[in-house]
């Protein structure tokens, strides 16, 4: 699945991804679920992002996160 990195936090080390999909949720991902091999593991909002989406009990939430494309420099956020 492909989304938009909407919002992450460094510091704490979470955020969300909103999805291509408009009709679906946000998704939380979070430091440990970043594929580092190419970038560090912490995401920047305006990215472009490959996840696999996982439906926990409490909130949606993208593993396996990985950068397709440098952030925009538009501020992201559902219409």
């Amino acid at each position: 699945m492909f989304g938009t990195v909407s919002k992450y936090d460094r510091v704490k080390g979470y955020g969300f991804i909103l999805p291509d999909d408009q009709s679906l949720p946000d998704f939380f991902t979070c430091a440990k679920l970043v594929d580092a091999n190419r970038h560090h593991r912490f995401l920047i909002p305006g990215q472009r992002v490959e996840f696999d989406p996982v439906d926990l009990e409490t909130r949606p939430a993208a593993h396996n996160v990985r950068v397709v494309s440098a952030p925009t420099g538009e501020k992201v956020a559902r219409q």
